[in-house]
């Protein structure tokens, strides 16, 4: 049998857990393509100054 790593993550919120549901996931290869392509969206969409 071969040896198994695992590392568990936990996302640290310096002491604002209650900002852990408006914070992205980053935990899944599709969580990723998702913020990459909202990250895009913003990018690509112009400024808006008052």
């Amino acid at each position: 049998m071969d040896p198994v790593a695992r590392t568990v993550t936990a996302t640290s919120f310096f002491g604002h857990d209650d900002d852990a549901e408006h914070a992205p996931s980053r935990k899944t290869v599709d969580d990723a393509l998702e913020l990459r392509a909202r990250n895009a969206l913003r990018k690509a969409a112009p400024a808006v100054r008052p």
